[in-house]
């Protein structure tokens, strides 16, 4: 899970002329630089056992976890087949966007279940 960079240029999409919102693009952005409010993004800061998914306590909570994450399957979402993480580190802007899209989804729920446990 690598971003290759074969030239220098800005990331097709942070350009002005794509489809995708100003939110979208951060939010991707977040998720590609490993910056996203996820455990093992800042393992630094936990103690090992305190790493696994606060939600389902099965896996280690990663961004490829909010993927499969059972808990946070939302009731009725229609996804014939999600799409690799890996899409993520792609030149493909739709694999990127679409995956992007998910997780974004996924990941407001979680907050969402975060701060009812409050």
């Amino acid at each position: 899970s690598h971003i290759v960079h074969t030239k220098m240029c800005m990331q097709d999409y942070l350009c002005p002329n794509n489809t995708i919102s100003i939110e979208e693009a951060k939010f991707l952005f977040q998720l590609r630089t490993r910056m996203l409010d996820i455990k093992m993004n800042y393992k630094g800061m936990f103690a090992e056992k305190e790493l696994m998914c606060p939600l389902c306590n099965l896996e280690q909570d990663s961004q490829p976890h909010i993927l499969i994450c059972e808990n946070l399957r939302i009731e009725g979402e229609i996804v014939e087949k999600l799409p690799f993480y890996d899409d993520l580190f792609s030149e493909d802007l739709d694999a990127k966007v679409n995956i992007s899209r998910i997780i974004r989804k996924r990941f407001l729920r979680r907050k969402e279940f975060e701060r009812q446990v409050r």
